[in-house]
């Protein structure tokens, strides 16, 4: 028992790293069109995918601290989310939040507080991603029906952040079906101030994520690139990660996100480049997140405070 404690890490690190590998195997086959590669632009979304990432890492450490008043370090930080990166790529999607409360019921953090903050990291992600979809809707289409998804938008602000407590009563029923007890109260709302702060860093996250998509299709297609085209490029990537994030049944949303993405950019481009650079983008990050999950493979330090 005691060796499965400290091998546990090791053996969900491999077990993922095997299935993305298994999948880039899968998919590598798919890319017989040859490519001229701008690799400056390579780069640059190399980079902005590091971005990325160190602002998912700050706002679940600022996350923690609100909920469980316990100051994560970077390297705890990097090391939870890196576990929660590679179990998205395991059947049944739960397990990377399995792991990362496992690692952090060993840091000294409860398993109301590891779940209560797991809720507010979903909730507030996926809310930032509905508001910058909106926005984007409405700036590139410039209709009315657009225009007024926009306004929804910005008014959901308010409505999810006064709605908690209604989504905390849902998840306690939803837990007694299950046959747990009542796990969240309204005293765990998170206040205006520190909801709108994560809210706004999520949103920020969502439009990294798109500009290393734009970053992608430039390294590999670098064409009658327009401000329409970058709108509708994170608008693609934004819905698509949204709605492959909520397919619990595809592993990493594989298959839903390039079908959804690539369904969008028909419109601004060949519907055989809007796949091509679906799954050129899936592949690309499949490999960076790999390359930062390897942090896991390394000792931890000592990685909380009260």
């Amino acid at each position: 028992m005691n060796l499965f404690k400290k091998a546990w890490l090791l053996l969900f690190v491999v077990a993922s790293l095997f299935f993305a590998y298994d999948y880039l195997q899968q998919q590598t086959g798919g890319l017989q069109q040859s490519f001229k590669i701008y690799p400056v632009f390579f780069f640059l979304a190399a980079l902005v995918y590091l971005l990325f990432w160190l602002n998912v890492i700050w706002c679940w450490r600022q996350i923690v601290s609100i909920i469980a008043n316990v100051k994560l370090s970077f390297n705890a930080g990097f090391r939870q989310i890196a576990l929660m990166t590679l179990g998205k790529y395991l059947p049944g999607k739960v397990w990377g939040m399995a792991a990362r409360a496992a690692l952090i019921k060993q840091q000294g953090i409860g398993f109301k507080e590891a779940l209560l903050a797991t809720f507010h990291e979903q909730y507030l992600f996926l809310h930032a991603a509905v508001v910058l979809s909106c926005l984007l809707l409405a700036v590139l289409f410039e209709a009315k029906w657009s225009l007024a998804v926009g306004l929804l938008g910005l008014l959901s602000i308010p409505f999810a952040l006064l709605s908690q407590n209604y989504i905390f009563i849902l998840f306690n029923y939803s837990s007694r079906k299950l046959g747990f007890r009542d796990v969240l109260d309204k005293t765990n709302s998170l206040s205006a101030k520190n909801y709108l702060k994560i809210l706004t860093a999520y949103f920020l996250v969502w439009i990294l994520s798109g500009i290393a998509f734009v970053g992608v299709y430039l390294t590999f297609f670098n064409s009658h690139f327009s401000l329409e085209l970058l709108l509708a490029l994170m608008l693609a990537n934004t819905v698509g990660n949204t709605l492959g994030f909520l397919a619990l049944f595809a592993p990493g949303g594989i298959g839903v996100r390039e079908g959804v993405a690539s369904s969008i950019l028909a419109g601004f481009m060949p519907l055989g480049d809007a796949v091509m650079l679906s799954l050129l983008f899936r592949l690309w990050t499949v490999v960076l997140d790999a390359l930062c999950s390897l942090v896991l493979l390394w000792p931890s330090d000592s990685t909380y405070k009260a």
